[in-house]
């Protein structure tokens, strides 16, 4: 498996801190991986390597998580965090980039994707994985998930993993941890602003069709849990364009790359072998429910 390299790089907003999977020396564009709120890079520990058998790989800790720059409160806009990522694309001389997004980090690469509200001209990306993207950050359920994950934000390790290890005592280990560092390393804060902020950016869902490139849409199972019910999902399909795509995966929570790494994975490369190259015009639709 690739060696993982820690870096970090100072950009605009502040210190921020990346995980680094070296590829093979392909044409394929390089990934760029964006966590979901609470989270860290961590949280890519088994995707983040297979994905790199066939390209570069990159993980950001996104403002307010992580190793990275933690904001004051009103800090936590989804145009703020898509400009930390535009920042780090430049800085690190990343062309057209596959840019992966998981729940808030889905949001904020579907706000970069559309340049709304953002600081400066949207990067050139190869596609789109939005992995259970939030219709609003403005939901009642995404408010209560905040509250509760505030309590837990930044409390002592050993006290988050007996917590996360009871309330799901049939979770593996390395799941285990990846839930602990990420609330471990973020803050209150942080956890109540990116719902707070997150909120004027309003519907996100018919921001999909201002995305200038395919988009692979990934929604977890809704009878375990999803962010996309019956009535989000048809309206993503509405929105969605032609070449993109959309996919159902069966018995998955709301993180499905960490509960399903396999049919992740598998969706994404299967989505991305049309997509690595030439920029193109729209393919025929091809969804999948």
């Amino acid at each position: 498996m690739p060696d993982t390299h820690h870096g970090f790089t100072r950009l605009p907003a502040g210190r921020f801190h990346y995980q680094h999977w070296a590829g093979p020396d392909t044409d394929r564009p390089p990934a760029l991986l964006l966590h979901g709120g609470t989270a860290s890079t961590e949280t890519w520990r088994h995707i983040a390597p297979a994905l790199a058998r066939t390209r570069t790989v990159y993980a950001l800790d996104l403002r307010g998580h992580g190793l990275s720059t933690k904001p004051a409160r009103g800090m936590y806009h989804l145009w703020r965090a898509a400009d930390d990522v535009t920042d780090l694309i430049t800085d690190l001389g990343l062309e057209r980039p596959l840019l992966v997004g998981h729940s808030w980090g889905a949001a904020i690469a579907l706000v970069l994707a559309t340049g709304r509200r953002t600081r400066g001209p949207v990067p050139h990306l190869s596609a789109l994985v939005l992995e259970e993207p939030p219709p609003t950050m403005a939901s009642p359920v995404m408010a209560a998930f905040a509250e509760a994950a505030a309590e837990l934000a930044g409390g002592p390790e050993d006290r988050l993993r007996h917590i996360i290890r009871t309330a799901g005592p049939r979770r593996s280990e390395g799941y285990v941890h990846t839930l602990t560092h990420g609330l471990h390393h973020t803050t209150p804060t942080a956890v109540r602003g990116l719902i707070a902020d997150g909120a004027d950016q309003g519907d996100l869902l018919p921001l999909l069709a201002a995305v200038p490139v395919p988009v692979l849409l990934l929604r977890s199972d809704p009878a375990v849990r999803s962010e996309l019910d019956t009535a989000a999902w048809r309206q993503a399909r509405h929105h969605l364009r032609p070449d993109g795509r959309m996919t159902q995966i069966a018995d998955a929570d709301h993180d499905i790359h960490r509960t399903h790494p396999e049919q992740f994975l598998a969706a994404v490369e299967e989505f991305t072998r049309t997509t690595d190259g030439t920029p193109r015009t729209p393919a025929r639709s091809r969804l999948t429910a």
